[in-house]
């Protein structure tokens, strides 16, 4: 009896169990490398940020991130404004009045300084 051959069911199961260790260990890897990727992204996207902060009743421009369908990018305005900051939720969320009545909240990277405040039309 020297020459027995192993069952094929455990043949199959420890085939299995090797299968899914590898897999164990090539997940974990993925998470690995994403994790420092993420942080190398986060690195790099920082690198050149700065914390720009406005006040309520300060103008800013608003950067249009929409082109629309059929329409160039390169023809397109790229900054619409000057709107008004009407409050401020966070270090980076603003409220704006986009038109009277109309608010919008929007992120900090979507907001340039207006250094000309529009002028105020006066009533008759």
């Amino acid at each position: 009896m020297p020459g027995k051959e192993p069952d094929p069911q455990d043949k199959l199961g420890s085939h299995i169990q090797t299968l899914a260790g590898k897999l164990n260990e090539a997940y974990e890897v993925v998470i690995k490398l994403n994790k420092s990727s993420r942080a190398k992204q986060k690195a790099y996207y920082d690198r050149n940020t700065k914390l720009v902060t406005f006040s309520v009743g300060d103008y800013v421009y608003l950067k249009g991130m929409v082109i629309g369908a059929g329409k160039s990018k390169n023809f397109r305005t790229r900054w619409r404004g000057p709107y008004l900051v009407t409050k401020r939720l966070s270090d980076l969320n603003y409220q704006t009045q986009i038109t009277p009545g109309k608010l919008a909240i929007v992120n900090v990277n979507r907001l340039k300084r207006c250094h000309d405040a529009p002028k105020r039309k006066k009533s008759k």
